[in-house]
């Protein structure tokens, strides 16, 4: 048993010390100001041009410090969902804010999935506040939105790394972290919307099932608008509740 410990506690610090050196790499591979000890990524999500989320991942002391994440609801409407500069500023705009205490706490190095124009909207935020010293880099997706042939922009720089490349591994993980939670955040925020929708009046839809039509169909209108044929192939739904939903949502047919 203890030399199991001891095996885990060895690969645990061999893992921190190749990541110091990654670290220090991507510092001198970006030019930044110091080796970041706290970085934050950024990224947006929503389903279908709904509930626009966006959030912050913190990833620190070699870990990504989940206690630490944050959701920011956008406000928007249809006409500006697709306008990804907005979002992010208005994300940083309550980032920046520091009405709150977790807020004053600067990272070293600031990641958000975008391209040029995304930094320059950061930086011009950057710039207001009279925040210097602060590191950003956005990463662009590739032309066909492939992992490994992503392009990132640091002030004006470009930056491209080979496939096998370990700093792009690391720099892909902590942006993949960062979609995984604003997906996850949009689906829950979506979902939540459905407490108070029609689907209260029908007795016997739960939370797993609003869940399961939701992943389905992807938006409230979708569902109010499917057959009973299209409502039977979401998992759990049996003919008796594809009917009651439908006949539901076409009362008034």
């Amino acid at each position: 048993m203890e030399s199991n410990a001891n095996a885990v506690i060895n690969k645990k610090i061999s893992a921190k010390k190749k990541e110091i050196i990654i670290l220090k790499e991507i510092k001198n591979k970006f030019n930044l100001r110091k080796i970041p000890e706290r970085i934050e990524i950024f990224d947006n999500s929503h389903i279908s041009g709904t509930h626009p989320v966006g959030v912050m991942v913190v990833f620190e002391d070699s870990i990504f410090q989940k206690k630490l994440y944050r959701k920011f609801n956008i406000k928007t409407d249809k006409k500006r969902i697709s306008d990804d500069y907005y979002m992010m500023k208005q994300v940083f705009e309550r980032r920046l804010k520091f009405d709150q205490n977790w807020k004053r706490k600067m990272p070293d190095l600031f990641i958000i999935d975008g391209g040029k124009g995304h930094l320059n909207v950061v930086q011009n935020l950057l710039d207001k506040k009279k925040l210097k010293n602060l590191d950003i880099i956005a990463v662009a997706k590739g032309k066909f939105r492939n992992s490994g042939n992503e392009t990132f922009y640091h002030k004006e720089e470009i930056v491209k790394f080979e496939r096998n490349n370990e700093q792009l591994f690391f720099l892909q993980k902590l942006r993949d972290e960062a979609h995984r939670f604003a997906i996850t955040s949009s689906k829950a925020r979506h979902i939540k919307s459905f407490d108070n929708s029609l689907f209260d009046n029908i007795i016997g839809i739960g939370k797993k099932t609003k869940s399961n039509l939701l992943s389905y169909f992807g938006s409230l209108d979708n569902i109010k608008t499917a057959s009973i044929i299209d409502l039977r192939k979401v998992p759990g739904i049996g003919m008796y509740m594809a009917r009651k939903i439908y006949n539901e949502f076409n009362k008034n047919d």
